[in-house]
């Protein structure tokens, strides 16, 4: 049933081995660069890691909203139809009063 979906949509399924990321590079890049962004985020606030969690939330959000070579807009313009709306946007780990 799922592959005739798939089909369906005009997907192709191509299994990967389990535990073997570097087959599926185009799907892992993304988290790749992710990591990164979390890593650099809590490195710079000099938070432990037990903070991921909010650093990634706080990634995806400023992934999101950044300029994509590929579609020349932002992916949120790209599926929101308009332009973000920056102005609450903060650095990871700063603290408002």
């Amino acid at each position: 049933m799922f592959i005739i979906i798939i089909s369906d949509a005009g997907f192709f399924l191509e299994t990967t081995g389990t535990d073997a990321p570097n087959q599926n590079g185009l799907a892992e890049r993304p988290n790749r660069t992710l990591a990164i962004m979390v890593w650099c985020m809590l490195h710079a606030a000099g938070l432990s890691p037990l903070y991921w969690t909010y650093a990634l939330m706080h990634a995806v959000y400023v992934y999101n909203r950044r300029q994509h070579s590929a579609i020349a807009k932002t992916p949120y313009e790209a599926y929101c139809g308009q332009m973000p709306d920056l102005s609450a946007l903060r650095i990871f780990g700063c603290r408002i009063f």
